[in-house]
């Protein structure tokens, strides 16, 4: 693990020490270690209501005499007091272990001495994932409610206070989060986001407060690729059966939308109505909170919950996603080039439901009369004989923008021709509908990719390197390019601040491997992993030095 971490280190472009060698120079830990084995550390709760966590240390060693002295200890002692980094430590032998812990843990440590190691069943049960990562961090049932305790005692998210705003609200997935003051630094600032974040989505709070276990954990190889997994586990099943109307819908039919060349993100997968409805809640409730600061507040409430609880339903129907998004080229609008394609129980339902969400997002803000009128207009498309809709904003209207021709040229570079901003909602076939933020003709093109017989889209060379790092079996995947968003972000700073002397305002990522994301939901436990190919963690290193 030292070595690898040494080389990913290296690839990044830092100068820091390995794990071992930072061992060494701040604990002094060296002689009588076995560097051939793993290190454990424990968090224990506090006791007696006290706020103070315990820390123990298990040390793989080759020569515990060896250790102890070199620690300033007397090893002939039952139980040996050292100096570890200037800190008085009580440390004693089990097996081929050194066990390091504070000076008032004597009792404990007396009680471990002679004890048969035996693993929580969490750890048990996780024990084949864990030995395949270098370094895992886990958290166990105790550790989970201490840590929810001191999250409500921090203020962070207060369930009592949670559950009697889910009682106030008819829609107990959207109700309005409560105003908080906001710090900009240090703790209270990291404190507020927390608490902002678990306000905005109460049900994953919820999700976090059941938890009955978590882990984390790192894998590296020796190419110098990094994967990173998370999982966590409930007291229940969290496998459920999806119900939609009408006939069953094959949610592994999802089409694909990516063939190959540039992008910023693509990916697909399997939902469940538990899952993506809380997923895509706090993003809907954010939208409305800004509007709402937008429009000074005067929005009509009734509207708004009718809009949020009219997403809600639209989104419940969906079993399967294929998502898009390309930086674009050329003459192309900044904010276009976005898909989204959906399985649902009927297409037609959808898109009923989709225009309803529409008429509502228009009724809400016309009945508001704000400074900006994001009011969209409306019109029946045909687009590769597929038929839908589409809806549309003059942006430069929209904003009371003036009708100057370098505006106008602004206006197009970020939203493609007329300077208007598009969503067009197509249907595929009877399940299948395509939702898009672009030009007729990008629809166009990506309808017939759609259409067309193609290899898996992790067989493209794009993805495949990120692709063969992430776990077979999984319920969704997505890759992100960091060099496809660096070009998009270049391409929005051209177009709302045209040529820059002295060089691009947004330097360029190097064209790397996209950073893939996998999960999904096995039986009690829900899991994602992060995967970094080596030539991408070379590329952030330069792209932190430009």
């Amino acid at each position: 693990a030292d070595a690898k971490a040494g080389k990913v280190l290296g690839a990044f472009g830092s100068r820091l020490p390995g794990p071992l060698a930072l061992l060494k120079s701040i604990a002094g830990l060296d002689a009588g270690l076995d560097h051939g084995r793993d290190l454990l550390v424990v968090l224990l709760p506090p006791e007696n209501n006290s706020r103070q966590f315990h820390l123990a240390v298990w040390l793989p060693v080759n020569d515990y005499d060896v250790l102890v002295r070199s620690l300033d200890g007397d090893p002939e002692r039952r139980v040996a007091a050292v100096t570890l980094a200037g800190e008085d430590l009580l440390v004693v032998r089990q097996g081929d272990w050194a066990i390091v812990m504070d000076p008032d843990q004597r009792d404990r440590l007396e009680q471990t001495r002679g004890d048969t190691v035996s693993p929580p069943p969490q750890l048990a049960q996780w024990a084949e994932w864990i030995d395949a990562n270098d370094a895992a961090v886990v958290v166990l049932p105790a550790g989970m409610r201490t840590l929810w305790a001191l999250a409500a005692s921090e203020r962070l998210f207060d369930p009592a206070q949670e559950a009697g705003r889910q009682q106030a609200t008819d829609n107990d997935l959207f109700a309005p989060a409560a105003p908080t003051a906001r710090a900009t630094d240090g703790w209270p600032a990291v404190r507020n986001w927390i608490r902002a974040t678990l306000a905005d989505a109460p049900e994953l709070a919820r999700w976090a407060a059941e938890a009955e276990g978590a882990a984390c954990g790192l894998r590296l190889d020796d190419e110098g690729d990094a994967l990173v997994g998370v999982r966590l586990a409930f007291s229940q099943d969290m496998v459920q059966p999806v119900r939609a109307e009408g006939a069953a819908v094959d949610a592994h039919a999802v089409p694909r939308l990516y063939d190959a060349g540039d992008f910023v993100v693509t990916g697909w997968g399997q939902v469940s109505s538990r899952w993506v409805v809380p997923a895509v809640a706090p993003y809907v409730r954010q939208v409305a909170q800004e509007l709402a600061a937008q429009y000074g507040n005067k929005l009509d409430d009734a509207d708004v919950a009718k809009f949020r609880q009219t997403v809600e339903r639209a989104v419940a129907d969906v079993r399967a996603f294929s998502v898009l998004t390309r930086p674009g080229a050329g003459q192309e609008g900044v904010f276009t080039n976005n898909f989204l394609a959906l399985r649902v129980a009927s297409s037609q339902a959808f898109l009923e439901r989709a225009a309803e969400i529409m008429q509502l997002w228009n009724k809400m803000l016309d009945k508001a009369q704000g400074a900006i009128r994001l009011v969209f207009k409306s019109k029946p498309i045909t687009i590769a004989k597929h038929a839908g809709t589409e809806y549309s904003i003059d942006m430069g209207a929209a904003v009371g923008a003036p009708a100057i021709p370098e505006l106008k040229a602004s206006m197009e570079k970020l939203f493609g021709p007329g300077g208007e901003f598009r969503l067009q909602f197509v249907a595929i076939d009877d399940r299948t509908v395509l939702l898009a933020a672009a030009t007729e003709a990008q629809v166009e093109q990506v309808i017939t990719v759609m259409g067309r017989q193609i290899k898996p889209a992790t067989d493209q060379a794009e993805l495949r390197e990120s692709a063969e790092l992430l776990a077979e079996k999984n319920d969704w995947q997505l890759f992100a390019s960091p060099h496809g968003y660096s070009e998009w972000l270049r391409r929005q700073m051209d177009a709302i601040l045209g040529a820059v002397i002295g060089g691009p305002v947004v330097p360029q990522f190097p064209v790397a491997p996209p950073v893939g994301f996998a999960g999904g939901v096995a039986g009690r436990v829900v899991w994602t992993e992060v995967a970094v190919p080596a030539e991408t963690i070379r590329g952030f290193g330069k792209y932190l030095r430009k």
